[in-house]
């Protein structure tokens, strides 16, 4: 039996559905070839006891890439409760921010109702008796799939910031005297202690096991194949310099 035989033998696949559609229950039938089995007894195996062996041997002489006092500061810092630790929005940094200003922050966006309207309740319940009415109408072969367009215990999103750390040296350059400036890596953070300047709060709510994440993703996997048709998609930085190159050069004046 060659290769490529053994994967289509057998009966005709189930009616092509979405993905999203699938449970995520299926496995392979046992003993479908002989040769693929005896691979994944022999090798498989081997190798995955060869490399707990090694973890199990790595575990108890491990080296740490951080010094004791280091290691001491960051659970130090874990436990204390009046921070909080964020990644930033951009640039990969890690921000350490007083958690009352964080707070601040959040109350002042939360605060706009063009974007946030307060609730005297959790409002969960009641967006799911709107999606499971939606989705009767749902074009999908039985029931069963609406099922897996809603997640089975959902709960309200959470909501947090990123600071904008990249904020800080314009924010910081509208206010610092001429005789402090410039303003660089080395003096920035002294500087917005010393006028109480705290970087805006990328807002982001997590939308993991709220009532439309499913949903989302479901209709996320259509619009995406449409969106290279876009003429303004622009893919990656690699792409963006290729589009750079398509520009006829502009001469000075």
């Amino acid at each position: 039996m060659g290769p490529h035989r053994e994967h289509i033998r057998g009966p005709p696949p189930p009616p092509l559905r979405h993905p999203l559609l699938h449970k995520r229950d299926w496995t392979p039938n046992v003993n479908r070839n002989r040769y693929i089995d005896c691979f994944f007894t022999d090798s498989v195996e081997q190798h995955l006891r060869d490399f707990l062996n090694e973890v199990n041997h790595l575990s108890g002489s491990k080296i740490d890439n951080l010094s004791s006092q280091e290691r001491q500061a960051l659970r130090e810092l874990r436990s204390k409760e009046n921070i909080v630790i964020k990644p930033a929005d951009k640039g990969g940094a890690i921000v350490l921010q007083n958690l009352e200003d964080y707070i601040s922050e959040a109350h002042r966006q939360l605060a706009d109702n063009s974007f946030y309207s307060p609730q005297s309740s959790d409002q969960t319940l009641e967006v799911m008796k709107k999606l499971r009415s939606l989705l009767q109408n749902f074009e999908t072969d039985t029931q069963e799939d609406i099922k897996l367009l809603l997640p089975p215990n959902p709960c309200s999103g959470y909501f947090y910031l990123l600071p904008k750390w990249h904020k800080i040296y314009a924010l910081l350059e509208q206010v610092v005297l001429d005789s402090e400036k410039p303003i660089n890596d080395e003096n920035v953070i002294h500087l917005a202690r010393k006028y109480c300047i705290t970087p805006p709060g990328r807002p982001i709510v997590s939308g993991i096991n709220t009532p439309t994440e499913y949903l989302s993703a479901y209709v996320d996997s259509f619009l995406q194949p449409l969106l290279k048709s876009i003429p303004s998609y622009i893919q990656d930085t690699t792409h963006f310099l290729r589009r750079l190159q398509e520009i006829p050069y502009i001469q000075e004046g």
